[in-house]
């Protein structure tokens, strides 16, 4: 190749540069709505079901559609008690590292990322000495990872890790996406945890007489005890993930008043007498009293309902 060959391949290159540099902004631009449509795509998926094991296995497998791995978990964290729980995972087994296991926080990759809040990419966990829980992944051929953070009203409630077997797998595009992903999933692994306390505390309340319901902040049933069971004639199952309002249906305007009533026990409780009616038709008057469940922030995370006949 000469001055010749020279001179026509920059004029014919001055001609492709711009249609070169509009396809690769066109397949960023597909790539950043493909991510958008999948965050989107969780965002509705925790939203449709109150089980948090649903919600984890569906978020897993649109995780998987943009950022592969060879191994997920998802760890809560007990900054008072300096230990982290497995609560989910998929893919590749480790001993000591599966679903239930209670882990110190000491000296893990989970710390590092709990104090500051802030993402941990290690592209060769055999060339980082840093942590001392490694061994065992590498041992089962996993070299690379990503940790992120789930953050919930400012608070680091818990991590979302990827592992691969490549090296190098995680870089800023992987950390933007599961960033994204993680803001949608955490006030739902939070909520997880606070209803976990609750139902321990209905266990401690079906021993009373009286009726106790738990409700989302939108009036939805999360639980009943057995008192309420045999006074309203449904089972836990039968009302769970149902409004509130629709046990009184039957009664005019009932609706309207429960949905005021919810109202006031999410400002501050409520206190009175109501109607409602069993699931065999049957009227019951009831002693009603609501109160709001606030978490640590106060803010109102569900409305607690004690009632007699």
């Amino acid at each position: 190749y000469g001055p010749r060959e020279q001179r026509i391949l920059e004029g014919l290159a001055s001609q492709i540069a711009p249609a070169v540099d509009n396809s690769l902004l066109y397949e960023e631009l597909r790539a950043r709505t493909e991510e958008k449509a999948v965050i989107d795509k969780v965002a509705r998926i925790i939203t449709s079901t109150l089980n948090i094991d649903q919600v984890y296995e569906q978020f897993s497998a649109e995780m998987k559609s943009l950022v592969p791995f060879d191994r997920a978990n998802i760890n809560v964290i007990d900054q008072e008690a300096g230990v982290f729980t497995v609560k989910y995972l998929t893919g590749q087994e480790v001993p000591r590292r599966t679903i239930g296991s209670v882990v110190s926080l000491t000296g893990t990759l989970v710390q590092e990322v709990a104090a500051p809040g802030r993402t941990v990419t290690q592209e060769d966990i055999g060339a980082d000495t840093r942590f001392n829980t490694e061994p065992g992944f590498l041992n089962v051929g996993l070299r690379s990872r990503i940790t992120v953070p789930l953050i919930s009203k400012g608070r680091v409630i818990g991590i979302v890790t990827l592992r691969s077997r490549q090296a190098g797998a995680y870089g800023p595009r992987e950390q933007r996406i599961l960033e994204g992903l993680a803001s949608q999933i955490a006030p739902a692994v939070e909520n997880s945890l606070l209803f976990q306390d609750v139902r321990r505390l209905a266990l401690a309340l079906e021993s009373i007489s009286d009726a106790v319901v738990f409700l989302d902040p939108t009036g939805h049933v999360r639980l009943i005890n057995l008192a309420a069971e045999e006074m309203s004639g449904y089972t836990a199952a039968e009302v769970r993930g149902k409004s509130i309002t629709l046990i009184a249906s039957a009664i005019p305007g009932s609706r309207t008043r429960g949905r005021e009533i919810l109202r006031q026990a999410a400002q501050g409780g409520w206190r009175g007498e109501v109607q409602a009616v069993r699931k065999d038709g049957e009227e019951l008057i009831l002693n009603l009293t609501m109160a709001p469940v606030r978490d640590h922030e106060w803010t109102v995370i569900g409305i607690v309902g004690v009632a007699q006949d």
